[in-house]
């Protein structure tokens, strides 16, 4: 049905009311755009058309009392409810702002653009729970059973308020005839001469999976949602490495380039497209998903996803600042075998011993760039577009917060050697700059052998060695294992 746009609506001082810190929606039973271009801040404005595709409201609850819009995070959550004959608009930042919040703002803005612009005349007028009670009777469901346990609303700009089934209620056909219902053409069609019928989705695109390393790509746009943190400054070296993976048509001429078609894969890609999958992709799939629940063994699994990636054709960083995975967006990145360590600098001067942290990836040593940030934003070492893993989750914590050098005064040596230089050569390799430290060799006999036994896959290691004095033991030759079944 189509609407005629009604007179202009007059809008006067509203001021939040009520313990929900409502905000009244005046002319609610048929509203336009222009009302909330006039009761939303300046900043919601300018935010609302790039904020709006990150929030959506697919599922909703209808009571004869109010509607609410349900959305993944508990802030963009907005409750429209009726109090005293009038009708008004909260969330859960709404005590903080006497105009309309963003999340409000974009929650109206979908009714307001949508082919149900009545929507709330709708539901405060009692008809969608009459046409409620009509949808239970055409199931053969009493119309005093509890409607949410067999099915609940969602609502689209593009479809308006719809009737979706509950698990108890799939595959739950008509007793009477529904137009336009799946199940009623089914049967309707099923001894058709066609083979496929047309209201049946099939699967017949193919789509590659690809995966996309970068930092802080959910946090961020889930940041971005909260309206009165969104000019908070963005501290991009304190967010969280993940793996995001994402679907695709590739290039015709280059199988290993995305072309068109890209999103983010999801459970529901599997039934929509045919995606190809080999055994390392399916362990991948499976360590990502295991990392959303798992924040105490989070650098053990990322490691693990790590090596999987290292034999994934499609692995991609996101350009800075890209705030969604479009192809303009994604940067091919090569992912090192080699792992990234830190070694420690030892030099003297007339006044201080100074010890110095430096990265390590193959030979070349570098500078840390970043200090007094997590370790889990130290998983990965980016250069240029090679991506290193941090070799041990040790290493990572000392990117983060080992001070990039630490000194002692030059008269202090057996102290500095104690409390500085044997600690940290217990994890790490500590490299003696030239002419630092005057050297000597003392030749040793070795008093005993020994044999050390270790276990690696599914063999026995032996590994013989010597000990010296004061208990010291050296690995004969480190080239030289004899594993064993």
């Amino acid at each position: 049905m189509q609407y005629q746009k009604q007179a202009e609506i007059l809008i006067k001082a509203n001021t939040r009311k009520g313990e929900d810190f409502g905000y009244e929606i005046q002319g609610y039973q048929q509203f336009y755009f222009d009302f909330i271009r006039k009761n939303a801040t300046p900043r919601g404005l300018s935010l609302l058309s790039f904020q709006a595709d990150y929030i959506s409201y697919n599922s909703v609850i209808i009571t004869s009392e109010y509607i609410t819009f349900i959305a993944a995070h508990p802030e963009n959550i907005v409750k429209i409810y009726r109090e005293n004959g009038k009708v008004y608009v909260t969330s859960k930042l709404s005590a903080n702002s006497e105009k309309l919040t963003l999340v409000e703002a974009i929650c109206l803005k979908m009714i307001a653009k949508s082919r149900m612009p009545n929507l709330l005349d709708e539901v405060f007028s009692g008809r969608i729970l009459e046409k409620q009670k009509e949808w239970m009777r055409n199931f053969g469901l009493s119309e005093n059973k509890a409607f949410h346990e067999y099915f609940y609303y969602s609502f689209y700009a593009e479809r308006g308020l719809l009737y979706l089934p509950m698990k108890k209620a799939e595959g739950l056909v008509p007793v009477t005839e529904i137009k336009g219902h799946n199940m009623n053409d089914l049967f309707r069609n099923l001894n058709n001469n066609r083979l496929v019928l047309d209201k049946l989705q099939q699967k017949t695109e193919l789509r590659e999976l690809g995966f996309v390393v970068t930092k802080g790509y959910h946090e961020n746009n889930q940041y971005w949602n909260k309206y009165d943190d969104f000019y908070e400054e963005d501290d991009e070296d304190n967010d969280h490495y993940e793996i995001v993976p994402i679907v695709g048509k590739t290039a015709k001429n280059n199988p290993s380039v995305f072309a068109s078609h890209i999103d983010e894969y999801d459970v529901e890609t599997d039934q929509q497209f045919i995606v190809s999958k080999c055994e390392n992709t399916v362990t991948l799939l499976t360590v990502i998903k295991e990392m959303d629940n798992n924040n105490d063994n989070y650098f053990h699994l990322m490691k693990k996803a790590s090596d999987c990636l290292l034999h994934e054709k499609l692995v991609f960083g996101l350009a800075k600042n890209a705030s969604k995975i479009r192809k303009k967006n994604l940067i091919e990145i090569t992912l090192s075998p080699e792992q990234l360590d830190v070694v420690f600098e030892l030099s003297k001067n007339q006044e201080f011993f100074t010890l110095y942290l430096k990265l390590k990836k193959g030979t070349e040593l570098r500078k840390r760039k970043n200090l007094g940030s997590k370790p889990d934003d130290h998983y990965f070492y980016v250069d240029g577009n090679i991506y290193y893993f941090a070799k041990t989750e040790k290493v990572a914590q000392m990117i983060a917060q080992f001070p990039e050098k630490v000194k002692m005064v030059a008269s202090h040596k057996d102290e500095f050697f104690k409390n500085v230089v044997e600690p940290v050569s217990k994890n790490f390799a500590v490299q003696f700059k030239n002419n630092t430290f005057k050297t000597e060799s003392i030749e040793l006999d070795f008093q005993k052998k020994q044999v050390f036994l270790s276990e690696q896959d599914q063999y026995v290691v032996f590994t013989p060695c010597v000990e010296y004095e004061n208990n010291v033991s050296a690995i004969l030759n480190t080239n030289r294992q004899y594993p064993c079944l």
